[in-house]
């Protein structure tokens, strides 16, 4: 019986051989930049257009030295665009990821490590990844982000109120939609309803037992029906 072995490489190859042909430091993935507009040159019709969704994530919270490049990371990491006030290790990372409006296509086009964002900080680093595309030809019709109160602060800074009904916001003369993750929204609104039960509003008061009610109608519908 002949046993065949598949030999894993060691991880120190995987970081410093393989990934040494990458730029993997914070601030715009040039090479995903470069990729997408090569193929919006060969496709125009499914790259042209795009939305771009805002999210922040946590990581772990871990100074790395790095030899090949004499440096240290998981510091906080503007990519450049800004300079940090002082070296603080980053918390989160704040990812701008591209996704397609014709083809089912998603490129994550810039990355960069926070601990904490201002308004003006976050309203920046969205403009300047958005010029990314808009410079290689890539036309960004939205802007998706959740409800956190920095995301709706940035997007007043840079023109839009959600609260007067400008759901837009103008980037260096073009007019690019600003629009919550609808997805996210229902999760907060699911955790307000556990927390609350109720929630006032101005056309009355929504409670918890009325949507369950409302499930459990719908539930008795579907054995009538079958």
């Amino acid at each position: 019986v002949t046993i065949h072995l598949l030999v894993i490489a060691h991880p120190l190859i995987f970081h410093y051989s393989w990934m040494k042909s990458v730029d993997d430091r914070p601030g715009l993935c040039i090479h995903v930049l470069t990729s997408l507009e090569e193929r919006k040159r060969k496709d125009p019709s499914n790259y042209s257009h795009c939305v771009l969704m805002v999210d922040e994530m946590a990581i772990k919270q871990q100074v790395t030295y790095v030899p090949s490049e004499k440096r240290k990371v998981g510091y906080v990491d503007l990519g450049g665009v800004l300079e940090p006030e002082t070296e603080t290790i980053a918390k989160n990372a704040l990812v701008m990821m591209a996704v397609g409006l014709k083809k089912k296509w998603k490129a994550p086009i810039a990355f960069f490590f926070t601990a904490g964002l201002t308004a003006e900080v976050l309203s920046t680093l969205i403009t300047h990844s958005v010029d990314a595309l808009f410079s290689r030809g890539i036309q960004v019709r939205a802007i998706v982000s959740d409800g956190h109160r920095s995301n709706v602060a940035a997007i007043k800074l840079m023109g839009g109120n959600m609260d007067e009904g400008v759901y837009h916001v103008d980037i260096n003369g073009q007019r690019v939609q600003h629009m919550l993750d609808a997805v996210h929204m229902m999760k907060v609104l699911r955790s307000l309803f556990a927390d609350w039960e109720e929630i006032v509003g101005p056309h009355g008061v929504a409670r918890w037992r009325d949507m369950k009610n409302l499930v459990d109608l719908q539930v008795i519908n579907i054995n009538v029906d079958q």
